[in-house]
Formats: structure tokens, sequence, C-alpha cells
């Protein structure tokens, strides 16, 4: 099929390993992965948040600062620390009160393309199984009809017409805008192909914006990439809507497109560490 090469601003993550579920922490156990730092993220209003530490929040820029819901408490945005990452769709704000969670260690270089990610969102939930459609892409918009059996279908993915509730998929990084070190992102690839595939085939759905990308290295887990957006959407592509825009489903083909974070590392930092003053308030 041809691929529209859209890209949409987001607000669970959808995995096809186990659709409808990891909605707790990663056992390390049975094919999954260690914990990267699942309660690290969660809610900033209706969109997805990593708390870094020491009260400080990262999230996409085209979001609010708002909070971070944790232990079912939301706590607020302080009202002054509020900064926007220059040139990339990043934010990071500072909350009135620390956290009783660990630090969240940012990459210092970015991860290879192939390397393994996971990651974690607090995006729409979906159903419990894939669901396999026979698309006519000959007509203009698109006509898709469900069908029951996978031989019968040229296309195949997942609804997430559910509330937000965070959980956690696998993938690969598997393209970079330009050289790894210096590129504003990177993309997953939502794929079926067994070859390529991870055991929890993750992508992107509404309300995922600033969610968290992991990757594991010597060191342990550090966070390599904010989700932000979602990548080459079918046309009339089931569970989308575009007035307002709701990204309620993913098809094997979509893609999430993610912030590098390695270029970002040392602004982030001396934000946190008050070497950078806060914006003035605007009048």
């Amino acid at each position: 099929m041809i691929l529209l090469a859209s890209a949409l601003p987001l607000q669970a993550v959808v995995n096809a390993g186990n659709p409808g579920g990891n909605k707790k922490i990663p056992t390390g156990e049975n094919g999954e992965p260690t914990d990267p730092g699942f309660l690290n993220v969660s809610s900033n209003g209706m969109s997805s948040a990593v708390y870094l530490g020491d009260g400080w929040v990262l999230t996409a820029k085209h979001t609010r600062a708002i909070g971070f819901r944790y232990m079912r408490t939301n706590y607020k945005w302080d009202g002054v620390n509020n900064f926007v990452i220059p040139g990339a769709d990043l934010r990071v704000f500072r909350l009135t009160e620390p956290l009783k969670l660990r630090p969240v260690r940012i990459v210092e270089k970015a991860p290879s393309v192939g390397t393994d990610v996971v990651m974690i969102g607090l995006g729409r939930a979906s159903e419990e199984q894939i669901s396999f459609w026979q698309v006519d892409n000959k007509q203009n918009p698109w006509v898709w009809t469900q069908v029951s059996e996978p031989s019968q279908a040229n296309a195949a993915g997942i609804l997430a017409p559910g509330k937000p509730v965070r959980s956690w998929g696998t993938n690969r990084v598997q393209q970079y805008s330009g050289d790894p070190q210096t590129s504003p992102m990177f993309i997953t690839d939502f794929s079926d192909n067994p070859a390529e595939r991870t055991p929890f085939e993750a992508q992107a759905v509404h309300n995922d914006s600033g969610g968290g990308v992991f990757v594991q290295d010597e060191d342990g887990w550090a966070l390599a990439g904010i989700m932000v957006s979602v990548g080459k959407l079918y046309p009339n592509q089931p569970g989308i809507q575009s007035k307002p825009i709701f990204i309620g489903s993913a098809f094997f083909g979509n893609l999430t497109i993610c912030i590098n974070l390695a270029p970002h590392r040392e602004y982030i930092h001396k934000v946190m560490n008050g070497e950078i003053p806060p914006p003035e308030p605007k009048k």
C-alpha cells in the first residue's frame, strides 16, 4: 500500500505482543524487559510526561506545563520554572515539590539504528486483539472493511478507543533524520514482519505525547527520546479523525516520531542545576 506521509501531534502505547496489556511494571521475566522507569512516566494534564528527578518533569513542547500525577495525587507546576528547549519540541518544568521517585538518566550518546527501546506513555487504552481489514485503495478516500480471517486482509492493526492508561511496549530505532548525535529526531516503525518486530512491538497513539523512550546500556536504563508525533498514517485509517485530531489506532506501517535527547542533555541539565534563569512571566 501507498502510505500517507503525515505527522500529527499526539495527545497508551499500543503493543502487538500483548494487545490491551502491559499496564504494570515490566518484570524482566517471560520475555519482558526489566523496569526502565515505568512509574517515572505519568500524565501531565491530557498528555504524558517523564519525571527526571528533584521536581523536574520533561514533556513535549506542544503540551502545556500542568503537573504530574503520582500515587493518585496531582502535583502541580510551580508556576515559575517552565523552559522550552531551543530547537526542539521539548519542555521541562518544575513541580511545587520533589517526588519519591528514582531519578532518570538522559543518554550521553544517541542509540544507534537498530537499538531496542522500551516506550512508555499514558495514551489511549487499546482493544485486546489485532483487527484485520480488507482495504480498497483504488477509491478516494480508501474504503476499509473489517474481516474475520487474516487471509482475507491486506491491512491489520489495533484500535485504541479507551481512556488514557499507562502502558509500555518495545520497538527499535529505525532511522534518524540526520547524524545521530545532532539529529533532532528518530523514528520507530510499527512492524508485523517476524524478522523485524520486537516481542511487544509498540506504536504511540493519542495522549502518548511526552512519553519516554528508554534504552539499556552498560550503566543501566537511560532516557533516549520523547514521543511527540506519529507518521505514515494510511488514508482514512480506522480510529483516526482530523477535526478534532484523535489518533485512536495503530496499524502496521505507522511510525512513532521521537525527539532525540542526546543533543539536548547538556541544556536540560543546566536548567535543572539552576544555571539558566526561568523565563520572564508573560504580561
